[in-house]
């Protein structure tokens, strides 16, 4: 076996360390811009929102990125040009993204969660939300 030094990638994301400050990064920076490249949109200008409600492809505007994909994913078989300048807008939402890194630092607590329930908060259909959030190293991670 060789010892190839200190990790510098895991599954695509790059890893960044503070030894200082006890602090771990993970970057998808690299993945990113190849993402980008692959669409030609590695000069698009980039948004602060993952997808603004003029779109209208969801019942339910959120601002978390994995529910407009979902939205998106749905016109797989037949998109329209609406569904392209959805599916841009998010490419340019990641382009705003490339310096976001998931951050680690040392603590004492090992998975820690958390839960937010609202019971039939939905009025039109009569639906309860829950919402929930687990924690590693002070980093949100689900």
């Amino acid at each position: 076996m060789k010892d190839l030094g200190p990790i510098k990638k895991i599954l695509g994301m790059e890893i960044l360390r503070d030894r200082k400050a006890s602090k771990l990064y993970l970057s998808q920076k690299g993945y990113i811009e190849k993402f980008l490249c692959i669409f030609n949109m590695q000069s698009a200008k980039p948004v602060s929102t993952p997808l603004v409600a003029h779109f209208k492809l969801s019942s339910a505007l959120s601002p978390h990125l994995d529910d407009e994909i979902d939205a998106v994913s749905r016109y797989m078989s037949n998109p329209g040009k609406e569904h392209w300048k959805a599916d841009q807008w998010i490419l340019r939402y990641l382009r705003s993204t490339t310096d976001v890194c998931l951050q680690f630092g040392r603590t004492r607590d090992g998975v820690i969660g958390y839960v937010d329930v609202n019971f039939a908060g939905d009025l039109n259909r009569r639906r309860s939300l829950t919402g929930y959030v687990f924690t590693i190293g002070g980093c949100a991670i689900c």
